[in-house]
């Protein structure tokens, strides 16, 4: 599949804000690649072909997203590696969640050790505690409905 004149727009729009997010330029325009396309999950060389790239800088790329658990790969037969897709919004924001709740624990703790004298750093480590607490209230709501609605479909994480 060959991407469209507005396509390749989106994937360096996406690529440029991934890149001020702090991951490469590449990755961003991988993920905007992904995001559209048809169908969803795409080989790496699919990907190549797509982006008009060396298959090794999808696999990089690729890494790159893996490992902000923005993308994962699906086995495939007769194929090793498999092929990527975007991971589902429920999965997303379950995974922000959990990633919410360890940075407060790990602050919880700085801030039980922190000696009496350090006003100024307890005083920021407990903003952070707030806000990811506000944060993960405001979220919630919107995790329980789409991971139901995932299960019920068949798709995505299962409920224990």
């Amino acid at each position: 599949m060959m991407l469209t004149v507005a396509e390749k727009e989106f994937t360096q729009t996406m690529g440029d804000f991934v890149k001020r997010m702090g991951l490469p330029h590449l990755a961003g325009e991988l993920y905007g690649a992904l995001m559209v396309a048809e169908p969803a999950c795409q080989t790496e060389e699919e990907l190549a072909l797509m982006l008009e790239w060396p298959v090794e800088d999808v696999h990089r790329a690729a890494g790159w997203l893996i490992g902000v658990a923005a993308v994962e790969r699906h086995p495939l037969p007769n194929r090793p590696s498999g092929c990527l897709c975007v991971r589902s919004v429920p999965e997303l924001l379950h995974d922000r969640l959990a990633r919410m709740r360890e940075i407060e624990g790990i602050l919880g703790r700085m801030l039980d050790g922190l000696a009496e004298d350090k006003v100024d750093a307890k005083e920021r480590i407990s903003a952070m505690i707030r806000f990811y607490e506000s944060m993960q209230e405001a979220v919630k709501p919107w995790v329980t409905p789409l991971l139901i609605e995932e299960a019920s479909a068949g798709v995505g994480k299962k409920l224990v």
